[in-house]
C-alpha cells in the first residue's frame, strides 16, 4: 500500500506535459490531393535518414494515394535501388524507373535540398522535358507528371 501511495504521489506531483508532434502538410501535397485519382507519388529529396520517409508518409495522408515512400523492418532490394536512383533525381535511371513503377507525380521540395544539390537539380531538369511535365509550382515545391514510355513513343 505504501509503495502504491508513493507512486500516486510522485505522478501527481510531476505531471507529464507532452508536446504534440505537428507537421504542416505543404501546399503542394494539398494540390496533389485535388487531382484525379488514382495516382502514385514520389517525393524528393531522399536521403539515408528515415525522417524523410516518415514526413513523406505523413504528407500522403493529404491524398491517401500510393507512394514509393515508407519503411519497415524489411528493406527489399528494389527499395535500395530506387532510393539510390532518386538521390540523383532527375536522372535517366530514376525517371525511367518511376515511370515503370507507375508513378504519376514527382514532388520536388526545393528547400529540402542543400544549395549545391538544388543547383544541380535545376541544371539537370531541362534535359528531362520529354519525361517530366511541370504541373504545379509554389515558392518551395514543384510537381512534375511523368510521361510513360508509351507516351514517349507516340
Amino acid at each position: 500500500m505504501a509503495a502504491g501511495g508513493l507512486l500516486l504521489a510522485e505522478f501527481a506531483m510531476i505531471p507529464y506535459r507532452g508536446v504534440p508532434y505537428r507537421l504542416e502538410i505543404p501546399a503542394v501535397d494539398l494540390w496533389v490531393a485535388r487531382q484525379q485519382k488514382p495516382f502514385a507519388v514520389a517525393e524528393v529529396p531522399v536521403t539515408w535518414s528515415a525522417r524523410y520517409h516518415s514526413n513523406y508518409m505523413l504528407h500522403s495522408m493529404a491524398h491517401w494515394q500510393k507512394t514509393v515512400h515508407g519503411y519497415s523492418g524489411i528493406q527489399p532490394a528494389l527499395h535500395d535501388l530506387l532510393y539510390d536512383q532518386l538521390k540523383l533525381f532527375p536522372s535517366e535511371d530514376s525517371v525511367r524507373h518511376l515511370a515503370q513503377l507507375g508513378v504519376t507525380y514527382v514532388i520536388v521540395h526545393s528547400s529540402w535540398f542543400s544549395p549545391e544539390e538544388r543547383a544541380v537539380v535545376e541544371q539537370r531538369l531541362p534535359a528531362f522535358g520529354s519525361w517530366l511535365k511541370l504541373e504545379y509550382t509554389d515558392g518551395d515545391s514543384r510537381v512534375y507528371s511523368i510521361r510513360s514510355q508509351s507516351k514517349q513513343e507516340s
